[in-house]
């Protein structure tokens, strides 16, 4: 479990493709402070397992669900990318609760800078609407935001100077593609009511244990 509050912008030194997905090699000083083969890691949202640990760097591997379902199919050398560590049992709760799986990659369809923050419309796909509402939270790219404004196709979320400083958002353009993870309690709400068959929704199937998107 993480709260969205990103720790470190890593940098993919290396992606290697193997016979159960990608391998990323990740060069990140900070996170790797007390970081163990087997723990966890949300890379722009995504938690995966820690498979190795080299000096100011780690490795993790990312199976063919978490490609295709997230933006780091598209991971190449060079990308920086959000990083945080699993909120331990006596940390602070400073965005909100997020699992690191991810629902959907989203497109960002237009960008405006009216003052020193930023405002980023961004895409609503289909199976994920009715689950964003104003004022509720979000994840993208594993930063944990509030939603400014939402309608049926989209949603708004306003980004602070510090949101721009201390994560990869500020790179963000139209047409970029980024990683959505909706509020826990949305997708309960729903999955209660669908299977009560109210709303017109359909449950989503249960995913095994082990690294998810």
């Amino acid at each position: 479990m993480f709260t969205g509050i990103v720790t470190e912008i890593g940098r993919i030194a290396r992606v290697t493709v193997e016979p159960a997905g990608k391998r990323l090699d990740i060069v990140a000083p900070r996170t790797v402070r007390g970081l163990v083969r087997g723990a966890s890691v949300a890379v722009n949202g995504v938690c995966l397992t820690t498979v190795r640990i080299t000096g100011r760097s780690f490795s993790v591997q990312v199976v063919p669900e978490s490609l295709r379902r997230s933006t780091l199919g598209e991971a190449m050398a060079g990308r920086r990318v959000n990083l945080e560590r699993p909120l331990k049992g006596s940390g602070e709760v400073g965005g909100h609760f997020v699992q690191g799986h991810v629902d959907a990659r989203a497109r960002v369809i237009h960008v405006n800078r009216p003052g020193k923050e930023v405002l980023l419309e961004i895409q609503l796909p289909a199976p994920l609407r009715g689950l964003v509402v104003e004022k509720g939270s979000v994840a993208v790219d594993g930063v944990s935001l509030t939603v400014a404004a939402a309608s049926a196709r989209s949603f708004t979320v306003a980004l602070v100077p510090h949101t721009l400083k201390m994560t990869t958002l500020e790179t963000l353009a139209e047409g970029s593609f980024v990683n959505l993870e909706v509020d826990l309690l949305a997708k309960y709400v729903r999955s209660m009511l669908a299977a009560r068959g109210i709303g017109g929704g359909k449950p989503r199937g249960t995913r095994r244990r082990g690294e998810d998107a």
